[in-house]
This record gives structure tokens, sequence and C-alpha cells, in this order.
């Protein structure tokens, strides 16, 4: 599902429809087993407001179909069309237009899925329905907030975690302060404060309680939802690594969430910390065919190749990666280590370090490590010592996951 476009007037002074519309299609679409629906990171950047190569966007995704649209709202009246294309062939299967009071926006993604389902000839099961017929908030700007927060969660690199997990915890904030009964958004709330506890930035008592409260809270609104299971397994992971219980409450997920990467994403984690290298890799490639276009999890399956001695795999991941985000510091340094391991060549990463400090010698910190590392092995003392004067006071920091 392509992001829609929003020909609503006057869109500064109001909270962004066409992003609340397609985040809850996306929602509903990946709890029906019988779809391969791709994530909303991967298909982000495709904005409505570019020419679209829709046979080229489909072959990037790997998907068959694509879905478009477009929201305008007029007053307290809003209109959606919706357009699915056989992106093979090139052609419209169908399009359907639909009118709501701004009220009841989300009452018509039911409908929209039978309909999606129909055509592709998939089965929604009663499970499925009941849980696509819920509807997230009926606060439109609460859940222009949640999206804020949930996109800084989903966007975050290790450089930046910090920063963007607090300003995605004060959008939350005021999402669930707006509808208390909002879960999906105490569910992102939860996330949020996971990271910043599980990355080191806070690891006090008050953040682990601010964390449990938000999990506490989705619990007890929708204690069998998929994602209240998926904030669970978060909750035990990052902040207890409590690996078997995360693990069992994820195979809950992946049976209500089917095509929910972060569930995929995580149980891969998990395979790796528990010295199960090849699930560790199957787990996060399954990731990959939900999210495509996510460089994070393209990094971290690199990662998981790097400890199977799979350097050829690694640097496959890693060129795909570097095909999202060409000037991406840690996908630039770690692509040239790779030639580093597998056939113990300095050359590519001394490059590599050289370039990337002429680019920015604020990076210095950055690249630290890994500047170290081949400093000592190319026996360059200088080097070593400028290395080691730009380790950050906080130290070091090992993979994040």
């Amino acid at each position: 599902m392509l992001p829609f476009a929003d020909l609503s007037e006057a869109q500064q002074h109001q909270p962004a429809l066409a992003e609340a519309v397609q985040d809850d299609i996306i929602n509903g679409l990946s709890k029906i087993a019988d779809l391969r629906v791709i994530s909303r990171t991967s298909v982000s950047s495709y904005a409505p407001d570019q020419p679209r190569n829709l046979r080229a966007i489909a072959q990037s995704l790997g998907a068959g179909h694509l879905l478009e649209g477009t929201a305008r709202r007029d007053g307290q009246k809003v209109r959606i069309t919706a357009q699915l294309t056989d992106a093979r062939r090139g052609t419209s299967l169908w399009t359907v237009n639909y009118e709501r009071d701004l009220a009841h926006v989300f009452g018509m993604q039911g409908d929209l899925l039978e309909k999606i389902s129909s055509q592709l000839h998939a089965t929604i099961s009663a499970d499925e329905k009941t849980a696509i017929d819920e509807q997230p908030t009926h606060d439109l700007a609460a859940y222009a907030l949640y999206i804020q927060g949930k996109t800084l969660i989903t966007s975050v690199s290790s450089a930046q975690v910090n920063d963007k997990m607090l300003q995605a915890v004060q959008a939350l904030d005021q999402a669930v302060a707006r509808d208390p009964k909002f879960y999906l958004a105490w569910c992102q709330l939860a996330a949020a404060h996971n990271y910043i506890y599980f990355f080191g930035f806070d690891r006090t008592a008050a953040r682990l309680a601010s964390a449990e409260a938000a999990l506490q809270t989705a619990i007890r609104l929708r204690p069998e939802a998929g994602e209240t299971h998926l904030a669970k397994a978060n909750f035990l992971y990052r902040c207890h690594l409590d690996y078997d219980r995360a693990r069992a409450e994820l195979a809950q997920t992946q049976r209500a969430l089917p095509n929910n990467s972060e569930a995929f994403e995580l149980a891969g984690y998990i395979d790796r910390r528990q010295g199960l290298w090849n699930e560790s890799a199957r787990s996060l490639q399954r990731a990959l065919q939900l999210d495509p276009r996510n460089g994070f999890v393209l990094q971290q399956v690199a990662l998981s190749y790097e400890d199977l001695r799979q350097f050829r795999a690694m640097a496959a991941a890693l060129d795909r990666a570097l095909e999202l985000a060409p000037r991406d510091l840690e996908t630039r340094f770690t692509r040239a280590y790779v030639d580093y391991e597998w056939r113990a060549d300095t050359r590519p990463l001394h490059q590599t370090i050289e370039a990337l400090l002429a680019e920015n010698p604020n990076s210095a910190p950055d690249l630290a490590d890994q500047w170290l590392y081949l400093a000592l092995s190319e026996r360059n003392p200088a080097a070593a010592a400028r290395a080691i004067a730009a380790i950050p006071a906080t130290g070091i920091s090992t993979d994040i996951n």
C-alpha cells in the first residue's frame, strides 16, 4: 500500500488525514494471514506528489498488487478514494469511494479490506474480521500524534536513539492524554520507554516503571490483541532480557499479526542472543520480506551473516542498505569492514574511514571503535592514538540488538 495523497485544504492547520487512513488500512491488512503486506516503513519514500512507476515500485517491494488512494477533508466530512492495481500488468482492478463523517473516518476500513481480499482471493477469518473492525480511536489528532511517535521509533538509528525516543515519548504522551483508551498509542509509548532503558540512556527504576505502566494500560484495554502481545515481548526482551517469555509472546503476536515485520525482527534478535545463528538469519530475512526497504534490518541481518562467517551474504545485505541510504555512515564503514574480515584486506576500510573523517571530522566518535581496530591491525600507533582520543566519554557502544 503506497502513501495516500492528502487533498484537504489548509493541511498545515489540521492532522494529516491521509497518513492516518493509510496507517489504519495497513494495520488492518497486517492481520490477514492470506495476504503478504509490505510494511509502512518500506513504502513511506514513495511520496504521492512524485511520479510513480508502479511496475518498478512493485519489483522493488516484491509486490504483485499496489493500493493507492486519496483523502480529502471538507469541514466535518471526509472523502476517501482507493484504487487497487495489478502492478505486473499495469492495470487497475477497481476503484472505490467512501464518504464519512470525520468522527467515523476509520469505519470504512473493514469494507475496504473485504473488497481487497475478495479481489485477491484471500479469506478473512472470523477472528481477523473482529480485529479489523476495531476502531483504534475517534480522535484524529490523537492518531496523528501516534503516527508521529511511531515514525520516530521506527526510523531510529544508533546515533539518534535517545533524542528520537524522547521525542516519541512526548508525542505519545499527548496522544494518550487526548484519548486514554487508545491502546495502540499505549503500546508504542511502552516501546519508546523500553528503548530508552535498553540502550542505556536511562536505566533508572522510574524509566522501567514508565514502560511497565504503559504496557499494563495496553493489557487492560486489549489483553489479547496482537499488538499487546508484541508490546509484552518487547518489554520482556528489552527491559528484563527474558528471552523465553518474550519468544512465547511473539508466537502469539505472529498468529494475530502474520504480516508484522517487527515480530520477526525481534525473534531474530532473540535467536541471535541464544546462539541460534541460522534461525536468526531466517527470522530477519522474513522481516525483510515484509519490510524490504528497512535499512536498519538490513544492517542487522548482515551482523547475523557475519556471525555465521557468510561474508558474501553479509556484503549483499549491506549493498542493499547502501542503495537505500548511500551516505549512511554506519553502513559505509561496515561494508568496508567485510573485506577486512573476509579477505584480510584493510584497504577498503582504511579508505572509507579516511573519507568519512574528511567529509565530517565530527564523525570521529562514531568511527572510533573501527578506526582503533584498523590502526592496531595496520600496526599504526599514531592512528591508534587519534582513534583513542576520539572515543567518547561514555565509551564505545556495541551491537545494540
